[in-house]
């Protein structure tokens, strides 16, 4: 295996540090103060404004009653629904600033309701139907969040099960906690995250464990999707690709002590081009004579055919410091390391409100790539076009200060980061006040 890449043990570091804190940190870390525009507490009521003095009850309610463009903050406390359905594009659901909410029950991102956020929210699917979150739209992102059905069912299904329905496209699950999902004793159905019909899905820095059956499942047909940077440890398998699912890229990731069958699976495979590489694997099941527990728990080439391509993997003990307590801190000398992951790229903005006719100023870094050049978009008409282009430097870093439009008639403007073989970044909102 490669030496190690000192950014992503870094990155690992860090993830695995934040395990041992994570449940007692209740604060929001994405939000700043005044960036709530509707607002929601367990002391509300529904016929009231959504305002901080006068919040909303119901989960439901704010899912069902944001604009484009709109933030629905959750007071601390926990939110128990049936079912709340997102049907509206470029809204985010997140915890009020400084506190942390639970949502419990089942949430359904629709078709249509694209370039949604949840941030920052525990995420308990026990409702309806117990499953969830639901993704059937175009680029939502998870990220901090903290998803479990406490073993009734299913967690993630990211892409509808209806052939009529276009495929969920790049999907992002980030920096959360996906686990103790699905009943148990195991029924060979239930997953941590389930990627059915859905294209370049990114699952990144997560820690992804003691779930029924599958960590992460790539079936029918899941094209394009990288896993990469997670843990994925004491789930009943590791990751499986399966049927149709071609081209993706499961890399980086820490693998191990699957309790069922493999680490890593192929089943009934028959799509092409993916990639099993530079992960750090350990297989502790010693079922059927310690099968699975061969080449560090990835089936081997002979088994998987000819759809996956696996290759400068390392068998090692991650050592965690207390897994059976979430603590997957790995203390140097664990063997477990990997280079760093596939090209990524982030923006921030310098202020989350500007002055009309002031100028927006962002920032932002291309980590995994050489680049002289991003491209920023602007969102127009719910349509991205190009605003300007900023300039690279060495350290991947760049910068951007440019004044807007004044015909741009709008009260909050929304910019992305984008260039080829990187992709997108996630965007960031920023209000123009009068």
């Amino acid at each position: 295996m490669k030496a190690i890449g000192t950014d992503f043990r870094l990155i690992l570091t860090a993830l695995a540090l934040a395990v041992a804190t994570w449940f007692a940190l209740p604060a929001g870390h994405a939000n700043a103060a005044g960036s709530c525009d509707k607002v929601a507490s367990p002391a509300g009521s529904d016929a009231n404004a959504g305002t901080v003095e006068s919040p909303w009850l119901s989960a439901e309610y704010m899912a069902e009653h944001l604009a484009p463009g709109e933030t629905g903050c959750f007071r601390a406390g926990q939110f128990v629904f049936d079912e709340a359905d997102i049907t509206q594009s470029n809204v985010t659901l997140t915890s009020y600033p400084g506190e942390r909410a639970t949502l419990k029950g089942t949430i359904k991102v629709e078709v249509g309701a694209n370039q949604v956020t949840v941030s920052d929210l525990n995420l308990n699917g026990q409702g309806a139907t117990d499953i969830g979150p639901f993704v059937f739209a175009n680029e939502t992102t998870f990220d901090n969040v903290d998803v479990t059905n406490d073993h009734t069912e299913i967690c993630f299904v990211i892409g509808s099960a209806d052939p009529s329905d276009p495929p969920a496209t790049r999907t992002v699950i980030e920096n959360s906690h996906i686990h103790d999902c699905g009943k148990l004793p195991s029924g060979n159905q239930d997953h941590g995250i389930y990627v059915s019909r859905a294209d370049e899905a990114i699952i990144r820095d997560n820690w992804i464990y003691d779930n029924a059956d599958r960590g992460v499942q790539l079936y029918p047909e899941s094209h394009g999707v990288q896993v990469y940077g997670n843990v994925i440890d004491g789930n009943g398998e590791g990751v499986v690709v399966s049927d149709a699912s071609s081209d993706n890229v499961i890399q980086d990731n820490v693998i191990s002590n699957s309790k069922l069958r493999w680490n890593v699976e192929a089943s009934n495979l028959y799509g092409t081009g993916n990639v099993v590489r530079d992960n750090c694997v350990w297989a502790s099941n010693e079922s059927q004579g310690g099968y699975y527990s061969e080449n560090g728990g990835i089936m081997s080439a002979a088994e998987s055919g000819d759809g996956i391509k696996v290759t400068g993997n390392t068998v090692a003990d991650p050592k965690f410091v207390d897994a059976a307590v979430d603590n997957f801190t790995m203390p140097d000398g664990s063997g477990c390391s990997a280079p760093p992951g596939p090209p990524a790229i982030t923006l921030q903005p310098a202020a989350d409100q500007v002055q009309v006719g002031a100028p927006v100023a962002v920032h932002g870094v291309v980590t995994g790539a050489k680049l002289k050049h991003v491209t920023i978009q602007i969102q127009r008409h719910k349509r991205w076009s190009k605003f300007a282009s900023a300039h690279v430097k060495p350290n991947g870093k760049f910068k951007l200060r440019k004044r807007l439009s004044r015909r741009l008639e709008m009260s909050r403007v929304h910019l992305r980061a984008k260039m080829p073989r990187v992709g997108r970044s996630r965007s960031v909102a920023i209000r123009i006040r009068g």
